[in-house]
């Protein structure tokens, strides 16, 4: 009965959780929807324009794709249109092609501005959060788990790109999906083997159908997102892993679970393996921007150490040139373009490394910090500053308890300490009994912490070899805030048992958190509203006819961008060619109020005014 009651209350908070998270997501898409800032992947210089348009072809030319769209941006003009298709390679799709196709699929009934894929996306987003508190429910209490729903539902960054056409949002979905499988089957006993039941055998073997549905998620994922090798191989390696210790039936169990894993995967890669074959492209090709934007970040004289998104640097050309669109040519170009010198090599490792913990959110397609000033939901909203000091502290915690049961192995497979079993008892009478799965005495589930590790450290690893934007650094929030919620459980038990000097320690790892975050490099990095996001913002309006929501943008670019009058003269620009040669003429004229000697507004005013 009590198990009952506990597993209701735990429902009624996952249910709650779903419901925050997904009001949160519409109240922030209902202050943009039918705006300007509802319609960025009409921007051509965009990804989400990308996805559109291989999405249009695919529905319209061909659904193999033999010659995938690839966009020319202005960035990319330091080499001619037909120098990049050589640097991609035949036949490869620009970026993973799965998003495209289901863009594809839905079109006809997706809206105007793909306001049906807009809005699942934000359910997915709300399913985020649910993943996230059984996460951390299963792997540390149920405290955990409502702290890490609730920050992950009022997460500003994270709302505001669900709200886009961008993959994001829904490959943080199936990360923290196929990581909670994966949670599931290690807690099953080592190498796929139930923990058995009074009479049966010690090491009777489950069925590897759990790790095959794991490999045929993450082989559907690889089709949907490059970060997916990066979880398939860790999932990979957990499954291996946990089987090699133990019984030779064990290990058989466990060898057994990887295969299934890995058939499992090809099943679900297969129509895109079969596509490439089809149209001649590499057998396990996915995208052709990785090795493009290796190279980008990684030679020698990228800008920043390769943190920032720059045009290609003249060495980058060349060794992109060299390698005609073959990684492993591209990666000894990489390598010899640093001369032998380590130094350099692993200062620019470091620059990428700890440009992930950047407090604010660094731009590129869209900007959180302009959604943010339009969207009275996001101001008060929770940002990376705030998650990335309590999982800093969370972190450590976990380590220390891991280190802690790596001295003393005996101890934490045996019965706890008179102390601890006082405080577990005690704890328990508070909180009813522990979530299904986690047996009395075992809070810590050591192949549960120890996976979550492991994908840390391959995620922090792939984002530290490319330059740094808030979209990529997405996939690491996740698990920032599945240890910042650790954090915050431990202190609210610390609070509650009235230890007061380790609940100080804990907030002392947080402001160690704080200091450690202030103390990245940050000078190369954009900070704050971009003049480019209004001007944009302003141009969607005037091509919706909406003149007094351009105004309005305008008007705010002038308050924040007082002395510079680009706005209101591309304002101008974009209402001259639609006619409005009124509305043209006074934005112009605003242009001039700011900036006297503004070219465009100048030129502008002499073509329009009557002579």
């Amino acid at each position: 009965m009590e198990r009952r009651g506990a597993g209701r209350r735990a429902g009624l908070a996952l249910a709650a959780i779903f419901v925050l998270a997904l009001g949160v997501r519409f109240a922030f898409w209902s202050q943009i929807s039918g705006t300007a800032l509802d319609q960025w992947h009409r921007f051509d210089q965009s990804d989400m324009a990308t996805y559109v348009e291989q999405a249009r072809r695919i529905r319209e030319e061909s659904l193999t794709q033999p010659d995938p769209y690839h966009p020319y941006h202005s960035w990319q003009t330091v080499a001619p249109a037909e120098k990049w298709l050589s640097w991609y390679g035949p036949h490869a799709f620009h970026q993973a092609p799965l998003y495209s196709y289901l863009l594809a699929l839905v079109m006809p009934f997706a809206g105007a501005e793909f306001q049906w894929v807009k809005g699942l996306q934000l359910l997915l987003g709300a399913g985020s959060c649910v993943w996230l508190a059984l996460i951390a429910r299963r792997l540390w209490s149920d405290v955990a788990g409502l702290a890490a729903g609730l920050l992950a539902a009022c997460y500003g960054p994270l709302v505001f790109l669900e709200a886009q056409l961008l993959r994001e949002g829904p490959a943080v979905f199936c990360i923290l999906g196929l990581s909670y499988g994966l949670l599931v089957h290690l807690e099953r006993g080592r190498g796929g083997t139930a923990v058995p039941a009074p009479g049966e055998p010690a090491d009777r073997p489950r069925s590897w159908l759990p790790a095959a549905l794991l490999g045929l998620g993450a082989g559907l994922f690889s089709m949907f997102h490059e970060m997916a090798n990066v979880v398939t191989l860790a999932l990979l390696v957990c499954l291996a892993a946990h089987g090699a210790w133990g019984s030779p039936s064990r290990a058989r169990a466990g060898a057994l679970a990887a295969g299934a894993f890995l058939g499992a995967w090809f099943v679900g890669f297969s129509p895109l393996f079969a596509r490439n074959l089809a149209v001649g492209a590499a057998p396990f090709s996915v995208s052709c921007r990785t090795t493009v934007n290796f190279v980008e970040s990684n030679v020698a004289d990228a800008p920043a150490g390769g943190a920032t998104f720059e045009a290609p640097s003249p060495t980058a050309v060349r060794v992109l040139d060299e390698a005609q669109g073959s990684g492993l040519a591209a990666l000894k170009g990489t390598w010899a373009s640093y001369g032998g010198d380590l130094g350099r090599v692993f200062d620019n490792l470091f620059a990428k490394f700890a440009a992930n913990g950047i407090p604010w959110e660094v731009p590129d397609n869209t900007s959180f910090e302009f959604f943010r000033e339009q969207a009275p939901v996001l101001r008060f909203a929770p940002t990376f500053a705030l998650v990335f000091p309590l999982g800093f502290a969370g972190l450590l915690l976990a380590l220390a308890r891991l280190a802690s049961r790596a001295k003393s192995p005996a101890r934490s497979a045996e019965a706890p300490t008179k102390k601890e079993a006082k405080r577990q008892r005690k704890l328990a009478e508070s909180q009813g009994p522990l979530p299904e799965g986690k047996a009395e005495g075992h809070p810590f589930p050591l192949a549960g912490h120890l996976a979550l590790l492991l994908l840390l450290a391959g995620l922090l690893s792939a984002l530290s070899l490319v330059h740094t934007v808030a979209r990529f650094r997405m996939y690491l929030v996740p698990l920032f805030i599945l240890y910042g919620s650790f954090a915050l459980a431990a202190l609210w038990d610390l609070l509650r048992e009235r230890r007061l000097g380790r609940a100080a320690l804990i907030a002392g790892l947080v402001l160690a958190g704080v200091q450690a975050q202030r103390s990245v490099p940050t000078e190369a990095f954009v900070r704050g509203l971009r003049n480019f996001d209004y001007a944009l913002a302003c141009k969607f309006a005037i091509e919706g006819g909406r003149i007094d929501e351009a105004r309005s943008f305008a008007a705010r670019a002038a308050l924040n961008f007082p002395r510079d009058g680009l706005v209101y003269s591309l304002a101008g620009q974009e209402l001259e060619r639609k006619g409005e040669r009124t509305a043209a003429l006074d934005f112009y004229r605003r242009a001039l109020t700011l900036e006297p000697n503004a070219a465009m507004a100048l030129q502008g005013l002499r073509r329009l005014e009557p002579r």
